[in-house]
């Protein structure tokens, strides 16, 4: 009879092995459209994280993700964050209304710019690690983005 707990190392290293890989690659992406009466699309949610590499180590890797309002075109990066995010907006002539609005879980608003330039920054850093949303606005329009502070 052939001792079963032989292949007991063998299946622990091939376990490891592919637990190791899962972990240095992670994606998620997901949008959530709300809609007026009418059927028009009337804002979005989108989460969008990649990271590679392990989340505390160095070498992890974050890119930039795009979202377009209207004839707007968003881009916000670095998402997760160490403290600073920048927001570039294009397609748009006339900021005058325009807003960003930062905020927590909780609901209250930690940061708001008005009117939004070209190129807008925001510093996370005084705030602790954990999930903020920011909610651009566009004219009537709007868009929210889950951002991860670490």
């Amino acid at each position: 009879m052939r001792n079963q707990n032989s292949n007991g190392p063998i299946r622990s290293f091939l376990s490891a092995l592919l637990l190791l890989t899962l972990s240095t690659i992670a994606v998620a992406d997901r949008v959530t459209y709300s809609y007026d009466a009418s059927g028009n699309r009337t804002s979005s949610l989108r989460e969008i994280v990649y990271t590679r590499g392990s989340s505390t180590s160095k070498s992890a890797q974050s890119k930039k993700f795009l979202d377009s309002l209207s004839l707007a075109r968003i881009s916000i990066y670095p998402n997760p964050t160490e403290g600073d995010l920048r927001i570039e907006i294009s397609g748009i002539e006339n900021c005058d209304d325009t807003e960003l609005t930062v905020h927590s879980l909780g609901g209250s608003i930690l940061e708001h710019i008005q009117p939004l330039d070209v190129t807008n920054e925001i510093d996370l850093s005084g705030y602790t690690d954990g999930i903020y949303l920011v909610v651009i606005r566009i004219k009537e329009q709007t868009t929210t983005w889950k951002i991860i502070k670490k």
